[in-house]
């Protein structure tokens, strides 16, 4: 943030590889929820050069409802002058709904007693900022959804923990990756973290820069959290387990190995942690195009598995299932 040419550099390097992470989130709610996202004010937190803030201009269609606002906040001048450039430049039709401050005092000004529902966004900013700020912001913006993107790292899911335990506290619910905050991480307090792991294919322009800076984009850990004030409704059928895949193991001749993240006991707290089990998602199932379409899913996916066989209490043989409640869409 030293000067506008090392901010412009940024923004060119960062834009385009950290856009289709919140597509990536998103794409793993139900679509009514993503509807209701769509209508909320959307609070960007340490926006930088606008980067979710312009992904979710792109996740909204680029229409906003009427009186439908959108905010990027950032210490930076020179990064909001990135910003504000970006998003006019791409969004002129969308100018006098996007507004840019400096802090969380001139935010509150902003938001005036606005009814809309509101959305609470980190963008690799809770790292920075800390979990008691973070905290603060929640209290604040009294948002309808907070939403974190971090770096997928070990000291990075520390906060994430400490971050989900207030927002259990403050009555919120868990909408991704977690199945219930009434169940804790099976993470916790172990060397490994719970985190995903985005993989995309990007422009050749980009693909030079990324090789210019020896920086792997194409395979991006991350750490996405989603909570909202009201619970999620199940859609699941019956005998069908919602999980979130942790782990892709190996794959062998007749199975894709992966490791699941579940609820096992659902509605009852007998069960103090989510399970980690171990799945061969069998390929007899599938054809060969949809078993190529396997071998390319990323780990944070929320999948759905019909149990076929229980090898043992920890390793099932399974069939993910797919239904039209839960259509993802794709960025180009």
């Amino acid at each position: 943030v030293l000067s506008p040419q090392m901010v412009s550099a940024y923004a060119l390097f960062y834009i385009p590889t950290n856009y289709p992470k919140l597509f990536f989130l998103m794409n793993q709610l139900p679509i009514e929820v993503r509807k209701t996202i769509k209508a909320c004010d959307f609070i960007d937190v340490g926006t930088g050069p606008g980067t979710y803030l312009l992904s979710f201009l792109d996740f909204v269609e680029k229409k906003l409802i009427i009186g439908q606002r959108v905010f990027g906040v950032d210490q930076s001048s020179l990064m909001l002058e990135q910003a504000e450039k970006i998003t006019n430049g791409l969004f002129p039709d969308l100018k006098k709904s996007i507004r840019f401050q400096k802090n969380r005092k001139e935010l509150s000004s902003e938001l005036g007693d606005e009814k809309n529902k509101k959305m609470l966004f980190f963008g690799h900013s809770l790292n920075e900022m800390g979990v008691s700020e973070a905290e603060k912001w929640v209290d604040d913006c009294d948002p309808h959804f907070v939403s974190f993107i971090e770096p997928g790292t070990p000291e990075t899911f520390k906060s994430i923990l400490a971050m989900r335990k207030i927002m259990k506290e403050k009555g919120y619910k868990v909408l991704y990756p977690c199945s219930s905050l009434d169940l804790g991480c099976p993470m916790n307090g172990t060397e490994d973290w719970c985190h995903q792991v985005l993989k995309v294919t990007h422009d050749p322009w980009v693909e030079r820069l990324c090789q210019l800076v020896s920086k792997n984009r194409r395979v991006m850990p991350m750490i996405g959290h989603i909570y909202s004030k009201e619970s999620q409704k199940s859609v699941s059928p019956e005998g069908v387990q919602k999980g979130t895949l942790i782990r892709v193991l190996k794959e062998t001749k007749f199975s894709f190995q992966w490791q699941i993240c579940l609820n096992l006991d659902e509605g009852s707290k007998r069960n103090l942690n989510h399970s980690l089990i171990n799945v061969d998602v069998l390929k007899k199932y599938y054809s060969k195009k949809d078993q190529k379409t396997l071998k390319k899913v990323s780990v944070g996916e929320v999948v759905f598995l019909n149990k076929v066989k229980e090898v043992s209490a920890q390793n099932w043989q399974v069939e993910v299932v797919d239904f039209k409640n839960w259509v993802k869409k794709i960025p180009s």
